[in-house]
């Protein structure tokens, strides 16, 4: 089984639908037209209390070998 951290964007005027997903804080930032600092701090906000609605949040993702190597090319040896 590998992990992979993941970034996602949040519409909860929508009952909390994802609207965007990133690899990382800038990519996500990038995408959705904000700064870096934004996202940091919404993820940051969100792991201090989950029970916050914040725009941003991580997430992790549990994939198998195969999975991974499908949807990533190469299983990490980490």
């Amino acid at each position: 089984m590998k992990y992979r951290q993941l970034y996602v964007a949040i519409d909860h005027k929508h009952a909390g639908v994802v609207t965007c997903v990133a690899d990382s804080p800038a990519e996500l930032a990038q995408k959705c037209g904000v700064d870096l600092s934004t996202v940091s701090h919404s993820v940051s906000a969100m792991r201090q209390n989950p029970q916050k609605k914040r725009r941003f949040a991580s997430v992790w993702t549990v994939w198998s070998d195969r999975e991974y190597a499908k949807y990533f090319g190469e299983v990490p040896t980490c």
